[in-house]
């Protein structure tokens, strides 16, 4: 079995390949590998490849076990990510139980067993030349190693599919946004279900957490709020429980010192009615604001409300809310907590007089799903997207505008439109990056970001392409001499 023998190895098609007996192979990390096959005859190795990633170190352990005339691996080039030093801790100190390289956070797949991973660490010597490639040195280390034979019998494993728990992400302040509340929690669970940190929770188990998840909700209806089968709160419950502890100052017989009791007489001050005093007085205020929290006896208490501090602000005949939340179950509690801040809301807006209803934003502190509710979370996500694929909607209209794209002299045009149709400013260019990057600014949904950038590409191919023509949203037509 040779390096070129099909199935064999893992991405063949992006190694350089010199003499295929060599036992020499040259791994160049992030320097472009032709940049170094350049500098060598082909007869000084048998292949040169890169080494991008962690990952990357699991196809060279499998490309070696199949083609195992590899014997010797130089490292060299820029070690832009670590994935170098990772390499160099793997074949010194081996995994640990759980496949970790010890001493680095890279995984080697469990497919690959330990033995065979032990055979490749006593067989395959790795000699470190990372940093600038010094092309004389690098020729002199390629000659001073001794010929060796091959270390064992080819041997291919099966690649394993991923099985991650949670996916990387940019941190604190992600948005989950919806028209609805229902539609606003679906993409929270799915944010918490991919993003979340996995760790034990205050009370025992584990939760999936996100830092600082801000929830915004557009058009729900306080009077008829949308309540679905699948959402885990009922009218009843809102009515009967939900609305009374924070709507009101008298709280149920068995509780005190609930949420609505600081609203509405917190130290003998009626927060709500000052909200609106404030609003109504002040139309351009930024300090229309109520604290639930008590920094005196609060931090202590481990009942201590999870709604701190709400503020509202009128702006262009529509009042505002936004809630700050401490920490929030996002499958059992936060679709209750919303429901009753948008009758809040209703009640301040009523009270302000003339105003309608605008956009409700909680900031969740700490956001969270307990273990005991991931797979309820995992079915409504998996009936929700099944749904979708049945019955399809038609993309909503991303709040930043939208985009029209044609070619014209020579360019390519793109005219940038707001919600309401006015058109607001245009972009010139010959190529969908150039363009791509003057127009990121103006995209707030991902899916239309993409579609956007389907169409520019389109588009820069038919300027560059004679006999093409493109319209927006529609099938590139290409020459036939082309297309065939």
């Amino acid at each position: 079995m040779t390096l070129n023998a099909p199935g064999t190895t893992y991405t063949y098609q992006s190694l350089t390949v010199g003499d295929p007996t060599n036992p020499i192979g040259i791994c160049t990390l992030w320097t472009p590998q032709e940049k170094v096959a350049r500098l060598l005859d082909p007869r000084q190795y048998g292949r040169i490849g890169n080494l991008y990633s962690r990952d990357g170190i699991n196809h060279i352990i499998r490309n070696v076990l199949a083609d195992p005339v590899v014997r010797y691996i130089v490292i060299c080039g820029v070690d832009l990510t670590g994935s170098g030093e990772a390499f160099l801790k793997f074949a010194q100190n081996g995994v640990d139980e759980e496949y970790r390289i010890v001493g680095d956070v890279g995984l080697i797949d469990r497919a690959i067993p330990r033995e065979a991973l032990d055979d490749f660490r006593r067989s395959v010597r790795l000699i470190d030349q990372r940093g600038p490639i010094d092309a004389n040195r690098l020729r002199a280390t390629l000659g001073a190693l001794p010929p060796l034979p091959p270390f064992a019998a080819p041997r291919v494993f099966p690649i394993t599919e991923p099985e991650a728990d949670v996916f990387p992400a940019e941190g604190p302040g992600m948005v989950a946004r919806g028209r609805r509340v229902a539609d606003a929690w679906v993409e929270a669970l799915r944010l918490v279900m991919q993003f979340g940190v996995i760790h034990e929770g205050p009370f025992g188990g584990r939760q999936k957490d996100l830092a600082d998840l801000v929830l915004v909700v557009t058009d729900e209806r306080p009077d008829a709020p949308h309540l679905p089968a699948w959402l885990p709160v009922t009218s009843e419950y809102l009515e009967e429980i939900a609305y009374p502890l924070l709507l009101s100052a008298t709280p149920p017989a068995e509780l005190a010192d609930t949420e609505g009791q600081r609203l509405f007489d917190f130290g003998g001050r009626d927060q709500v009615a000052s909200l609106i005093a404030t609003l109504r007085d002040q139309p351009r205020t930024h300090a229309a604001t109520a604290t639930l929290w008590d920094p005196h006896r609060d931090p202590a208490r481990p009942t201590a409300p999870n709604l701190m501090v709400v503020q509202a602000r009128r702006r262009a005949g529509a009042l505002h809310l936004t809630a700050y939340l401490r920490s929030v179950d996002i499958y059992r509690s936060w679709p209750e907590t919303a429901f009753t801040l948008r009758r809040l809301q209703r009640l301040i807006a009523d009270g302000v007089g003339d105003l309608r209803l605008g956009s409700l934003s909680t900031f969740v502190h700490a956001a969270y799903i307990a273990d005991d509710a991931w797979e309820l979370a995992r079915d409504v996500l998996e009936q929700r997207r099944r749904r979708t694929l049945r019955r399809p909607r038609q993309e909503e209209r991303d709040p930043r505008g939208s985009f029209v794209i044609r070619l014209d002299g020579g360019e390519i045009l793109v005219s940038h439109y707001s919600p309401q149709g006015v058109r607001l400013q245009e972009f010139r260019g010959t190529s969908a990056a150039e363009l791509a990057l003057q127009i990121k600014p103006y995209f707030s949904q991902i899916d239309h970001a993409l579609h956007i950038g389907g169409e520019l590409a389109k588009a820069e191919i038919a300027l560059h392409t004679p006999g093409a023509s493109y319209l927006q949203d529609h099938p590139l037509r290409l020459p036939n001499a082309v297309s065939s």
